[in-house]
């Protein structure tokens, strides 16, 4: 799948927020593993904080921002997609700065609350 947008901007709180797919850089970014370079090797699993929901959920769609192609995170590895799958997705939603999180731990029971300062 190409020629992707990356994102979708929505307003909230008369804030502009983005929202996206995790990203491959993302999630490679959450690694503490030095030796987690791609996402395909097993060093990927242990130190990724973003592992566990693959793990509890099953796969999940990521995108390839660099190839601008979709992706899937599979019991923490990155591989291959067919777009056809139906697949977990996990939104990512960037705010503008002056947005800050003053309340909640970001559960389903508990979501966050978000004020504009």
């Amino acid at each position: 799948m190409k020629n992707l947008s990356l994102f979708q901007s929505y307003t909230i709180l008369n804030e502009e927020v983005n929202v996206s797919l995790l990203t491959k850089e993302d999630y490679l970014s959450a690694s503490n593993n030095l030796k987690c370079i791609n996402g395909t090797e097993i060093e990927c699993i242990k130190g990724n904080y973003l592992t566990d929901f693959s793990e509890k959920n099953g796969s999940e769609y990521l995108l390839d921002k660099n190839e601008n192609n979709i992706m899937t995170i599979n019991n923490g590895l990155i591989s291959s997609a067919f777009p056809t799958e139906k697949l977990n997705i996990r939104p990512v939603l960037e705010i503008n700065k002056n947005v800050k999180i003053v309340g909640g731990t970001g559960t389903k029971e508990n979501p966050y609350t978000i004020m504009a300062v």
